[in-house]
């Protein structure tokens, strides 16, 4: 992909990213994998200058009738290689699917770890769907919402992110084009970054066994 965005934010200072997810699924509804990512926060002195991100994770999913499902997991992100051992946090969530329409609340006791001082708890809710177009076009429709002590002591208090991008799919592989839009609300007189926008390119190869 040619940015790798979590939430609104770049994590490779608006470089390209090469990423691996393996998982494991039964009809039962469990799942758990791995997600692995390079990442580019900057070098500190404190946190170094972490290089990739492990996301070791499992996820459960009901399904209440044909249209309804509902959702729990949970996740342990980790960075290393030249330091990033401050930044790992676990995070947890649920969600309640519709059809094509998805919504979610993620909770973070200790967001990016020890690289903030004290607990520094973080709230994010989405909002996802998807609408299936001629010719396996697919429209992906995002909307999120950032808050709790973490994003205060950051400076700002909140955030939004919004994307709109199209998908096609080819056999096994998915090529897609989003933009994606940040409105960041700092305090007056706070040096953080303003609202911005970018768009991204993503190719994407599943393989099953």
């Amino acid at each position: 992909m040619s940015d790798y965005d979590y939430r609104g934010e770049t994590q490779t200072n608006k470089d390209p990213a090469a990423q691996l997810t393996v998982e494991w699924a039964n009809r039962s509804g469990w799942k758990g994998g791995a997600f692995l990512s390079n990442v580019r926060f900057g070098s500190s002195a404190q946190n170094g200058d972490p290089h990739l991100e492990v996301a070791p994770y499992f996820d459960f999913k009901s399904s209440l009738n044909p249209r309804w499902r509902l959702g729990t997991g949970a996740a342990l992100y980790g960075y290393m290689f030249d330091g990033g051992g401050t930044y790992d946090y676990p995070e947890g969530y649920v969600a309640a699917e519709y059809r094509a329409v998805r919504t979610a609340l993620y909770f973070a006791p200790d967001y990016s770890g020890r690289s903030t001082p004290g607990s520094t708890p973080a709230w994010y809710v989405s909002f996802d769907a998807s609408t299936a177009m001629p010719h396996r076009w697919t429209l992906v429709e995002h909307a999120g919402y950032s808050f709790g002590d973490y994003w205060r002591a950051l400076g700002g208090g909140k955030r939004f992110d919004y994307s709109l991008g199209l998908l096609h799919r080819f056999a096994r592989i998915d090529v897609s084009a989003q933009y994606i839009y940040t409105r960041r609300m700092p305090p007056v007189g706070s040096n953080a970054p303003g609202s911005s926008g970018r768009a991204i390119l993503t190719l994407t190869r599943i393989f099953s066994w």
